[in-house]
């Protein structure tokens, strides 16, 4: 695993030991490598897999800190990666679920912002990322995993078009945060 992250591997039952691994293989999203999550032979759902951030010791303060990341999988039949938090990075007890988010066989984007209002208890200062165990044998991948400050000014998300046109085209959103005003350029 990357320098400073651990990993927690319990296998309950388990034939096939779970994986954490620096993983150079099957098409990482930004090069050389990704992180690669395998559930083994996990048939009871009690086997966990989880990476674990370093020490955030900011991510309660404030409640204006992000988490952005990639990830996929290599199950055609999908996959779900969990998001949370922990008090303590070597006990999987101590993972409080923040959110789910369903995978494909295709890298996708996801962030999640950490304030009293989405979830996050304002104590944990771990950041766990857990295999969602939805089958045996299957691979979650993750990439980018970057930790930072919402910018004052977030980047809109889920930018779209429609009625486009040769000479004109309408522009919907969501905003990432509290502006209501938005300059446009192009």
């Amino acid at each position: 695993v990357p320098d400073c992250f651990t990993a927690i591997k319990t296998n309950v039952g388990n034939t096939t030991p779970n994986i954490v691994q620096t993983y150079i293989y099957t098409s990482p999203n930004s090069l050389p490598n990704h992180i690669r999550m395998y559930n083994g032979s996990n048939t009871n759902g009690s086997s966990k897999t989880v990476l674990v951030s370093p020490h955030f010791s900011d991510l309660g303060v404030g409640g204006d800190k992000q988490l952005t990341f990639k990830a996929k999988t290599s199950s055609s039949t999908g996959e779900s990666i969990i998001l949370g938090t922990l008090s303590n990075p070597l006990d999987p007890a101590t993972f409080d679920t923040l959110a789910e988010y369903s995978l494909t066989t295709t890298y996708q984007s996801f962030k999640y912002y950490f304030t009293p209002t989405s979830g996050y208890n304002g104590a944990d200062q771990y950041i766990g990322l857990m295999h969602g165990n939805s089958g045996t044998f299957t691979e979650v991948f993750v990439d980018n995993f970057v930790y930072d400050t919402v910018p004052a000014c977030p980047n809109p998300i889920a930018l779209h078009t429609i009625n486009v046109t040769d000479t004109s085209a309408v522009l919907g959103f969501t905003s990432a945060g509290s502006n209501i005003d938005y300059m446009y350029q192009y």
